[in-house]
């Protein structure tokens, strides 16, 4: 029997959550102001120790100090340095992780790796706008109500144009890393914060380039979101929930799988969840990616597949019970639309039919099951509107699997069995 798991990953999130943003892996990228073309960066070569090119040799392993030094192209990051991007030269730094520099004024620098991108320096239409962002959050001191008034006043110019599939993907190609770093940065005001993550998420929402360029840059999103989303769901402000909101639909909108999150993950999600029954919008926005993590990959007909895909759910979750009961219940609300009354009963299909006896199904969700079953029976049959196949492939689903799966196989079997007589 799949059963919860005492919630013991709670205290291993907290440690999780503080390395996950400081220790992220990121490949350096020459400083803005040595800045190396194409062709230069394509001639390093590497040579024992050290990488040569454009006319200089250094070291091939970084050399960390206290003090933040730029990462050079090529070189390799021992474990356990802090690591962010110059706001004002656009380069990669790192320094060693000194417990008494803590206090040194490094508030807003970047926490967002970049894998594979470099700043971009030329200018277009929102250069002005997020300049102006920068230049007060280099100040490095800290915000007054008038720096977070125009800030605010600047982010909702810019939020505008997010929505525009031009637009949007030109401010994440040249602003990503700084939109998420305010996003992300637990010492500014959650409002700015979700200012920001608005402006993601206008971006991410229906634009296929701006999903498949964070996703190929920014692999580390996701997990660093996991990890905010764990102190947040703590954090009791009233904000809060607005904010968690604006990280899940960034969420839903990029390729997910269970992969993609650290392991204490279902616990933060679980709690945000249930800490949340009365407010239903965000509980479905937590299902909503709970329903993209297992329905990743399955193929009814492929039984290598289901096993992965149950090997992967369960290493994932340990209270797999837990959510299919969160999707029995969800799914009879009659306030949610058809489009999720389909996508959370066919994630409460896939772990009933994978897991079978270790899923069990209650009393109310095989009542309304029943009733569904009735109302779509009589609707596939009135021939009274034009055919959605989509919606009858569903419709056929849903009835089949109130006896085949949900119910008795034996009663589906007599039940046809005296329609065609």
């Amino acid at each position: 029997m799949v059963r919860v798991l005492p919630v013991v990953l709670t205290a291993l999130s907290l440690e999780l959550v503080a390395s996950t943003i400081s220790q992220s892996i990121i490949q350096p990228v020459y400083p803005r102001s040595e800045t190396m073309s194409v062709d230069d960066t394509g001639n390093l070569k590497i040579s024992g120790n050290s990488i040569c090119g454009n006319g200089r040799c250094y070291p091939k392993t970084f050399e960390p100090r206290y003090d933040w030094q730029p990462i050079l192209p090529g070189q390799e990051l021992p474990g356990g340095l802090d690591i962010r991007i110059n706001m004002e030269t656009g380069s990669k730094e790192a320094k060693l992780n000194d417990d008494d520099s803590e206090g040194e004024n490094s508030t807003y620098d970047l926490v967002v790796s970049s894998e594979n991108t470099e700043p971009s320096t030329d200018n277009y239409e929102f250069s002005s706008d997020f300049q102006e962002i920068r230049s007060i959050l280099d100040s490095h001191s800290p915000l007054s109500p008038h720096d977070i008034t125009v800030l605010e006043d600047t982010f909702d110019r810019v939020m505008e144009f997010a929505h525009d599939y031009k637009h949007g993907y030109k401010i994440i190609v040249h602003e990503f890393p700084l939109l998420a770093n305010v996003s992300l940065n637990e010492e500014l005001p959650l409002t700015l914060r979700e200012l920001s993550t608005r402006v993601i998420t206008s971006c991410v929402r229906n634009n296929p380039p701006v999903v498949e360029y964070i996703s190929v840059n920014f692999s580390s999103l996701k997990s660093q979101i996991m990890a905010t989303l764990s102190k947040l769901n703590n954090s009791n402000h009233k904000f809060s929930n607005i904010l968690i909101k604006r990280y899940l639909s960034i969420l839903n909108e990029l390729p997910i799988t269970s992969r993609d999150f650290p392991l204490y993950s279902t616990t933060v999600l679980q709690s945000i969840y249930d800490e949340n029954s009365g407010d239903k919008q965000l509980q479905i926005k937590v299902l909503e990616l709970i329903s993209k993590i297992f329905k990743t990959d399955v193929k009814e007909d492929e039984v290598t597949n289901l096993a992965l895909y149950k090997r992967d759910s369960e290493n994932w979750s340990q209270n797999l019970q837990e959510w299919a009961s969160a999707f029995q219940e969800m799914v009879q609300n009659k306030d949610i639309d058809e489009l999720h009354t389909r996508t959370f009963f066919e994630t409460l299909y896939n772990l009933k039919k994978v897991f079978k006896n270790d899923i069990t199904i209650n009393k109310d969700f095989l009542n309304w099951l029943a009733q569904q079953s009735e109302h779509r029976q009589s609707n596939l049959e009135n021939g009274l509107q034009e055919r959605d196949v989509e919606q009858d492939s569903f419709d056929k689903k849903l009835i089949d699997s109130r006896h085949l799966l949900f119910g008795n196989p034996m009663a589906h079997r007599i039940k046809n069995f005296r329609d065609e007589l």
